[in-house]
């Protein structure tokens, strides 16, 4: 059972002046006793209010420690669920969170959602158990070691910043620090703690204090600055919005409307730049808007100013037509391998947080810019329209008239996150829904994980405390959702599931390059059944005029809700191509086209 101290108490006494002792804060942050119960506090000190996994034999003195303490903690059904779950919990709140696992495969069942915590730069630090020394290679059940597991598990590299096992106690001080230190980075930080069964249940009356944690900023001079703006001020720019942009709106809008440069976007980064504004292009990348390349290519920009993106694949398609005729000016917090997309394109890497870099580019543009004393083409926001009509016979929704429905009833009139699972959901959610505001919408396309957005609503909504909604594939829903999850902490979830009976991205991009599509198909599901069955209220929507009726209902339910849609399944979804992106001899992109 909880103490009474709560993380608001911990953060009020922090800012009341430096504390000497952890255990100074009253009431205590919960009894030090062992190494699980210093772990657990270090951990609270490091800022971490939230935890997600599951519980095992083998971590229970830890999982003892962490219910007697302030953290939130939720058992998720699935390894994986718990670290998108903690994932989209650090987005939303910006500060670190935690995930647990048992031995064996609950570590390596969480590293999907690690994998995709790292590239979307979230701050996850996972808390294991470990066989102890003295069993090792003995053949313990689930031994749990560098002699069982990839030794990079456990060590510094591609999937974890930091990664230590805790083999003494004795090491919990500089263990704490290193993970302190790695928190202040910006991009990120995904850690491992490893802890032995033996050493979480050592005595141990003192817990290290850890410094308060605080992220480094890098912010660029000011004479470089100037040398921006001059550049901007004398040519015609477009402006690239990524991820790393989407707390900078505010600076953001009044950039681009004296420079009077078009802003577009990628995926990641929808709302950061109002989708209504006279100057948004649309978003560029996988399942973005088909008429962008020629825009921009008509436009013919002196430059891209280009802000929290690397422009990946997913983010560009690396599409010839976005080249600017001078140069791209990428600012980021982190320059690493920006100009790999356009390797032809001269860059110029600016390091800097996006809003600081703003906040002062916008106090040394002189003027209202125009280009060539001609208002700035005003490029309408294509309208997503059916193909042709449906045939009398076709059944079930469509996804546009979906996107629709979601747009009317729960982006206009709610604050609730949106999220769009890897495969059509994503293609259909990118290219219809319109956002006005930052952090409002979030997909996981890079890593491209089925299941981040189904189970990634849970730390989404537990940290906002407020609606957020997944809109989803059938297929993802069968691979993995935390539907139960949300019942057992009573969680005001939604989750829109496209019900098609197929992987509907698959089998509409092998149809269109002629490749059989048997394999792509599925059973139909009844999801408003399956929600029933663990306790879960939902409906089921099979003509478009339920639709509305169906999302308000959902929007309106205090907990968890599922609204099991059936889709036309004969409609492609609104992707461009990636043959051209993958095969630079094939020109084949189409503003129609299908993902491969």
């Amino acid at each position: 059972m909880k103490r009474s101290v709560s993380a608001s108490e911990i953060d009020a006494a922090r800012a009341s002046g430096p504390l000497e002792d952890p255990c100074s804060v009253a009431p205590a942050l919960h009894r030090v006793r062992s190494v699980a119960d210093a772990v657990v506090t270090c951990l609270v000190q490091l800022g971490v209010r939230h935890a997600f996994g599951l519980n095992g034999r083998a971590l229970a003195p830890f999982m003892d420690a962490m219910l007697e303490s302030p953290l939130e903690v939720v058992h998720t059904r699935h390894e994986s669920g718990a670290a998108f779950s903690a994932l989209e919990a650090s987005l939303v709140t910006d500060r670190p969170t935690l995930v647990f696992t048992t031995t064996g495969p609950g570590i390596t069942n969480a590293l999907t959602g690690l994998m995709a915590a790292r590239w979307e730069g979230g701050r996850v630090i996972l808390v294991s158990p470990a066989t102890s020394a003295a069993q090792r290679g003995r053949g313990a059940f689930q031994e749990t070691s560098p002699h069982t597991l990839p030794p990079t598990l456990f060590t510094a590299g591609t999937v974890f910043h930091e990664a230590v096992v805790l083999e003494s106690p004795e090491a919990l001080e500089s263990v704490s620090r290193r993970f302190a230190t790695g928190l202040t980075r910006t991009g990120g930080f995904v850690a491992h703690l490893c802890l032995p069964v033996s050493v979480q249940l050592t005595p141990w009356p003192d817990a290290p204090w850890v410094a308060p944690v605080e992220i480094s900023v890098p912010r660029c001079g000011s004479a470089e600055v100037r040398q921006v703006a001059a550049s901007l001020e004398g040519g015609r720019s477009v402006i690239w919005a990524g991820f790393g942009a989407r707390h900078s709106q505010g600076a953001l809008v009044r950039v681009a409307e004296r420079l009077q440069a078009p802003v577009m976007a990628t995926p990641r980064a929808k709302g950061t730049f109002p989708e209504r504004h006279p100057l948004y292009l649309g978003v560029t990348g996988l399942g973005g808007d088909g008429h962008l390349a020629a825009t921009v290519e008509a436009l013919a920009p002196d430059y891209l100013l280009v802000l929290g993106t690397r422009l990946g694949e997913y983010s560009s398609l690396w599409a010839p037509a976005l080249r600017p005729k001078r140069g791209m000016i990428a600012v980021d917090v982190q320059l690493g391998d920006h100009g790999a997309a356009f390797q032809d394109v001269p860059l110029w890497g600016v390091q800097s947080e996006v809003r600081a870099f703003l906040t002062s580019l916008e106090r040394r543009l002189s003027t209202r810019m125009k280009w060539d004393d001609e208002p700035t083409p005003r490029v309408a926001h294509p309208v997503l329209t059916r193909v042709e009509p449906r045939s009398a016979s076709a059944r079930g929704v469509h996804p546009a008239e979906l996107m629709e429905a979601i747009q009317f009833r729960l982006v206009d009139r709610s604050d609730a996150i949106i999220f769009t699972e890897a495969g059509n959901a994503f293609a259909w959610g990118s290219q219809a829904l319109r956002f006005d505001q930052p952090r409002r919408y979030r997909t996981s396309m890079g890593w491209g994980s089925m299941g981040a957005a189904a189970t990634g609503v849970i730390g989404a909504a537990l940290a906002r405390q407020g609606k957020a909604v997944a809109v989803l594939g059938d297929g993802a829903m069968l691979m993995q959702n935390e539907v139960s999850t949300a019942v057992a902490h009573h969680l005001p979830v939604v989750w829109i599931v496209l019900n098609d009976g197929q992987y509907g991205m698959v089998h509409h991009g092998m149809s269109a390059h002629d490749l059989h599509t048997g394999e792509s198909r599925f059973p139909e599901a009844n999801f408003w059944l399956y929600a029933r069955s663990v306790g879960c209220d939902g409906v089921r929507v099979v003509e478009e005029r339920q639709l509305d009726g169906a999302l308000s209902q959902a929007l309106d339910a205090k907990g968890p809700f599922v609204v099991d849609v059936v889709v036309d399944p004969t409609v492609p979804p609104p992707l461009i191509t990636r043959v051209a992106s993958q095969d630079p001899s094939d020109p084949g992109e189409d503003d129609s086209g299908v993902a491969s």
